[in-house]
């Protein structure tokens, strides 16, 4: 399935320094600045996950987790986030046969007494 975005254009004039500074090549520089925004962004909770991963032009939201892990930037998924996450994965792979199966288990936590 392909999915069409529509995108509004933004024009930046950057100093002739920046790719010294940044040390990104001039073919780089539209992905350097979107992850850019896409993390700051997600960073303030102005952008979610996903949004976040469609400014960045990545895959997915889980590809997204790696330039903010880089950056040291938490997320706050809950366990309610993750089980709706692990449906949707299930339905995707249903849609498409790869021989997979998908189980969940349950953790049990209990607290050491100190």
């Amino acid at each position: 399935m392909v999915r069409f975005i529509e995108t509004t254009v933004a024009t930046i004039d950057p100093p002739s320094s920046f790719l010294t500074a940044t040390k990104v090549k001039e073919d780089e520089i539209d992905i350097f600045i979107r992850q850019l925004l896409a993390v700051g962004l997600c960073r303030e909770g102005t952008l979610s996950l996903g949004k976040a991963a469609e400014v960045a032009i990545v895959r997915n939201k889980w590809e997204m987790l790696l330039p903010l892990n880089e950056k040291g930037i938490p997320i706050d998924n809950t366990a309610k986030d993750a089980k709706r996450d692990l449906e949707t994965l299930k339905k995707c792979w249903a849609d498409d046969d790869h021989g997979l199966q998908f189980h969940t288990t349950q953790s049990h936590f209990q607290e050491s007494e100190s």
